[in-house]
């Protein structure tokens, strides 16, 4: 089975209604997408069961990109010109989609197996560092030979 038919699989399982609608923390379990929509694999992370059936671990769900900004000018507003200003075009926010193994936070559109999204990614506890503009702290240069700080 291929990868798109394992994702379509996915998002056409007939499934109950859960119980909540979360939001859940999760795990991203592959973020290989067939469309390139930016579309998860996530696997629910056990703490609680309201979004999990009970004694069933690994439950892996479809989650869409939820962006906060995007859109696309109406199908029907298109020219009959092959040029850019004639054509369907879409706009917003668009983010790379986290590597797997990354902790992403996933609701259900109306406690729909099926409708699954995800808002956001959550760090690891101190590692946001190796993003630009956070000066080392005490904590992160303790331990380092004089001969290197402020280097």
């Amino acid at each position: 089975m291929g990868l798109k038919q394992s994702f379509l699989n996915l998002i056409q399982a007939d499934e109950p209604a859960l119980k909540d609608p979360g939001p859940f923390l999760a795990k991203v379990v592959s973020h290989q997408d067939p469309e390139f929509m930016g579309s998860l694999q996530v696997e629910l992370l056990k703490t609680t069961t309201s979004g999990n059936e009970p004694g069933k671990a690994g439950q892996t769900f479809h989650a869409r990109y939820l962006s906060p900004f995007a859109g696309q000018t109406p199908v029907w507003s298109t020219g009959k010109n092959d040029d850019y200003r004639q054509s369907q075009q879409s706009y917003g926010m668009w983010m790379v989609p986290p590597d797997a193994g990354t902790n992403v936070l996933v609701i259900f559109a109306e406690s729909n197996p099926n409708q699954c999204y995800w808002l956001g990614c959550i760090w690891d506890t101190f590692q946001n560092f190796s993003v630009p503009g956070h000066a080392a702290t005490s904590i992160t240069t303790a331990g380092t030979p004089s001969d290197f700080k402020g280097k």
